[in-house]
């Protein structure tokens, strides 16, 4: 029931094709960067659906993290900023770039004791040396919960990558409606698909749904049951 950590959330929007609960659900690259410049659309990123665990050595003993795939555009979008050092930049979050990895503010705490000179240290990723450049306010526990490490996405500039293994956050423009966007973004992606052996995605929905709602999509129920049993208690309380 807190507001989320995110500045202006109520400008927040999930794009990507719409199931039959009305949620919507995930997308690819593919269709993330069809939807990059999208009129009604101020800045649009990309979050992985999943969880990874990945082998990570520095700092301590060699363990397993869980870690969560992001690109350079998410946390502007959202506005958030790292609690310390700095985002992905461009050449990290491309094919072949520099790696680089930011760390959860909980990871920090317990692997580098919040040594402030993290920044620039190297942590080994499945064998591979990553740049530490960011650590991720305490706040974004509640947006990536259970992640401890954060990684790029690194997708080439015009991916035809088109597996649904991610999630489309966009931040609408000043006067820009849901609705409107969602109806634009419908049509984009169905352009892409146009003259193409691609039926199931001809067939598909695609739309948009607010982030605080998205959010809490499996919350709802919870809370539903939890306020139709307070009034069943006040109601028998009237009738006493």
């Amino acid at each position: 029931l807190k507001p989320l950590p995110v500045h202006q959330p109520s400008r927040l929007v999930m794009l990507g094709r719409l199931r039959t609960s009305g949620n919507v659900g995930s997308a690819s690259p593919q269709q993330y960067q069809a939807l990059a410049q999208l009129d009604g659309i101020a800045s649009i990123g990309l979050t992985g659906t999943f969880r990874a665990m990945s082998n990570i050595a520095g700092g301590g003993m060699p363990v397993q993290v869980p870690t969560q795939y992001m690109d350079r555009h998410l946390l502007p979008t959202l506005g958030v900023a790292p609690a310390l050092g700095r985002n992905f930049n461009a050449r990290e979050d491309a094919p072949n770039g520099p790696k680089a990895v930011m760390l959860s503010h909980g990871f920090w705490q317990r692997r580098y004791g919040g040594n402030r000179r993290v920044i620039g240290q190297q942590l080994q990723v499945e064998g591979v040396p990553h740049t530490i450049v960011g650590v991720l306010p305490a706040s974004f526990a509640r947006l990536g919960k259970g992640t401890d490490i954060v990684l790029p996405t690194a997708f080439a500039a015009h991916s035809s990558n088109d597996s649904t293994n991610y999630f489309i956050v966009a931040r609408l423009s000043d006067g820009a409606e849901a609705a409107a966007v969602a109806a634009r973004a419908d049509a984009r992606l169905h352009a892409i698909y146009r003259g193409k052996d691609a039926k199931y995605w001809k067939t598909t929905r695609f739309g948009a749904q607010p982030y605080s709602q998205w959010r809490n999509r499996d919350r709802r129920p919870v809370l539903l049951m939890f306020l139709a049993s307070a009034v069943f208690v006040l109601l028998i309380a009237w009738v006493n």
